[in-house]
């Protein structure tokens, strides 16, 4: 889908957000099977990541952009390119929620 195309829903857009944990959440985000965001539309969206629930507060920074891979059929030796996909300058930023003591943090 790209930028303009509304998926066939008239007035939808989408709004892509760059998303970073703290950094005692990194092995935790890479190790869990599943987690969940809720809340969105708020001004501190939820994260709940391996029985861990993290607050997330957002940020305006400096434009990101966003690529992604796309094939070239031009041969079996072809690299592939890439295709800007979109572009953000909010960035969702996650930590521990306050009510988890210092010593209950994962490493």
């Amino acid at each position: 889908m790209g930028p303009d195309d509304d998926g066939g829903q008239a007035g939808t857009t989408d709004e892509y957000v760059v998303v970073t944990v703290e950094d005692c959440a990194q092995e935790l985000l890479r190790n869990s099977t599943d987690y969940e965001i809720t809340g969105l539309d708020t001004p501190n969206p939820k994260m709940r990541l391996g029985g861990h629930e993290l607050i997330g507060t957002y940020e305006e920074e400096t434009t990101a952009m966003m690529f992604s891979e796309t094939a070239d059929a031009s041969g079996e030796d072809a690299r592939p390119n890439m295709a800007l996909h979109s572009m953000t300058n909010l960035r969702l930023n996650f930590r521990f929620a306050s009510t988890a003591g210092v010593g209950e943090r994962p490493v």
